[in-house]
């Protein structure tokens, strides 16, 4: 969700210059005032905090990640919740809204981080699945199954 977000403003974004080129000005005017006034407020009031709540809260109880990134998660859902009211009722409420967002990509880099590292000591191996304990890999049988037939079958 927070994804798609950012990308219908980053096409309102890429839309401003390729307007301007054109000299589409009602198009400039829309485009950027989109961006930046309508999705830069509105982006930390309702779908960062809703997805970094839900994030948080799926995390808690679990040991997927170390529960630190449960209670950021649930921190940064309300921080963002407070930098989204203030965006909407002050200019300068801006500031900490973008903040929230450089917050929000070190919590996924350092989750996508955590996470790789958990799993990697985690991954189940299965050490005579492909081969024996000096590593060697077996090569199966040395002849065809048999269908059932012998050659005393034959006769």
């Amino acid at each position: 969700m927070l994804l798609s977000v950012v990308v219908v403003e980053a096409a309102l974004l890429e839309a401003v210059p390729i307007a301007a080129a054109n000299g589409d000005q009602a198009t400039v005017a829309t485009a950027f005032a989109l961006s930046n006034g309508v999705f830069a407020r509105m982006f930390p009031l309702a779908p960062a905090p809703l997805v970094f709540a839900g994030i948080g809260f799926a995390l808690s109880g679990t040991s997927i990640l170390s529960p630190v990134f449960a209670r950021a998660a649930l921190v940064i859902a309300g921080l963002f919740l407070t930098a989204g009211l203030a965006a909407v009722f002050a200019t300068a409420g801006l500031t900490p809204a973008i903040v929230m967002s450089v917050v929000e990509a070190v919590w996924i880099a350092t989750a996508a981080f955590a996470l790789a590292r958990t799993t990697a000591h985690t991954r189940p191996v299965a050490p005579h699945s492909l081969g024996d304990q000096e590593g060697r890999r077996h090569r199966g049988p040395a002849t065809r199954p048999s269908s059932g037939y012998t050659f005393g079958d034959l006769d």
